[in-house]
């Protein structure tokens, strides 16, 4: 029988591997939005969207962090 946390791990284990994971913080640290900008396309640069999905997401991520 799995405790809570096998299953759980087993769960995380079984999720597709393909996602990214953006650090804000470090991304609100960059000097430029241009630097935040090639930051971006770098992590998205294997991206399964459209160019222009991931040029919008990279759009309206930067909007977004300019509010904050």
């Amino acid at each position: 029988m799995y405790t809570l946390m096998e299953y759980i791990k087993k769960q995380v284990d079984d999720v597709n591997n393909d996602e990214v994971e953006v650090d804000i913080d470090e991304l609100l640290d960059m000097d430029s939005e241009e630097h935040r900008r090639r930051h971006l396309q770098a992590l998205l640069i294997n991206a399964k969207g459209s160019q222009n999905d991931v040029k919008k997401f990279i759009n309206d991520l930067l909007d977004k962090a300019k509010t904050l």
